[in-house]
């Protein structure tokens, strides 16, 4: 192994004060290379080698105080100046604080024939004034078989949405794109706001070439807590999720039905589900269930149970009644899975749990 390693790495002097220029610890340790041998017939033959290159990404901030036990990290001069950092009855410095981020690396295999496997990768990222992402990722193999993966993020929008994010430091991948040898793919995975200050998905779209329009493959929709409600795949795989325990486990999964049939079955409809959501009594939500099964006969419906108090599963009944059952010790580690069915126990596994040092 080999990493970035400098002796002036960090150096104080004897009054504790931070030499300017030298708080820079954050641009060493990192792995910049590794080999792998492999030992055939008593000699070692190279079979593997990585390579990393990096580069610094700075203006994070400063570093204005001068007490190594208490460094203090500000936007500006400004800042530091109205927060009392600085002093003219004290030494200070302004060292930028920043980041190494990942530029190159390369993956070579040996097969001991004088024959090799290059694959070398490298990185481009994006850096606005809340987060520092990976943008870009271009990759070949013994320097052809190109491909590459673009990423965008909130940040790269202007929809309300996308700013509201931004500004709260979210950055999941909104969109990615493919290519690889004039072949072309993206995936784009748009956000809405479904409940204050929670951001989900609402669907995936699909693009198999730059000229075709989106095609939507998965669509999602929420309830008012940001629980995911319903699940449509290419039109046509259909899924229901019900929440019971006040909205925090699924209690159901239906598949092969709409929210608004489900929804249909109970009484008041959404507010019905809505209110059962909120109960803790299980045995109301399985006469609702039951009768669910009845009102909607080409529905598959799962249902479960949960611990509310630690969130393990306590049993769960696929759609054909058999019903698993799960038991935990004073731990919460599970001892015992059985199954019931038509009224007939089967075990299907038991654990115990001992010290080490137990016989």
């Amino acid at each position: 192994y080999k990493y970035c390693v400098s002796k002036d790495t960090l150096t104080i002097d004897p009054q504790r004060y931070v030499p300017n220029g030298k708080l820079d610890s954050w641009k060493y340790g990192l792995l910049t290379g590794k080999q792998v041998y492999k030992n055939q017939s008593g000699t070692y033959i190279l079979s593997e080698k990585e390579e990393y290159s990096y580069g610094d990404k700075e203006g994070f901030g400063l570093v204005v105080s001068v007490d190594i036990d208490n460094p203090v990290i500000a936007d500006d001069k400004d800042e530091a100046w109205r927060r009392g950092f600085y002093s003219i009855y004290r030494e200070w410095n302004e060292i930028p604080v920043g980041t190494r981020v990942l530029l190159e690396s390369t993956h070579t295999k040996y097969d001991g024939q004088g024959r090799h496997l290059a694959t070398h990768t490298d990185y481009e990222y994006d850096q606005s004034d809340h987060a520092l992402v990976l943008s870009r990722m271009s990759r070949t193999v013994n320097g052809s078989d190109a491909r590459s993966v673009a990423y965008t993020y909130p940040k790269d929008y202007a929809e309300s949405v996308y700013k509201r994010m931004d500004s709260a430091n979210l950055y999941p991948t909104v969109s990615t794109v493919y290519r690889k040898e004039g072949k072309y793919l993206s995936v784009t995975t748009p956000y809405e706001e479904t409940s204050p200050k929670v951001f989900r998905p609402v669907s995936q779209a699909f693009k198999y070439s730059e000229g075709d329009s989106d095609v939507v493959r998965v669509s999602n929709a929420y309830d008012n807590h940001g629980n995911k409600r319903q699940v449509i795949k290419d039109g046509k795989e259909r899924l229901v999720l019900l929440y019971g325990y006040k909205h925090h486990y699924v209690v159901a999964r239906i598949e092969n039905a709409t929210y608004a049939e489900v929804s249909s079955v109970f009484p008041d409809k959404e507010s019905g589900i809505e209110s059962m959501s909120e109960s803790m009594d299980m045995e109301a939500w399985q006469s609702a269930l039951s009768s669910l099964r009845e009102a909607l006969p080409k529905a598959r419906v799962t249902t479960y149970t949960v611990n509310p108090q630690s969130g393990s599963l306590l049993s769960e009944t696929s759609p054909d009644g058999t019903k698993i059952c799960y038991e935990y010790d004073e731990l919460d580690r599970l001892t015992k899975k059985y199954r019931r069915l038509k009224g007939k126990i089967e075990m299907l596994n038991q654990y115990e749990y001992r010290y080490k040092t137990e016989n």
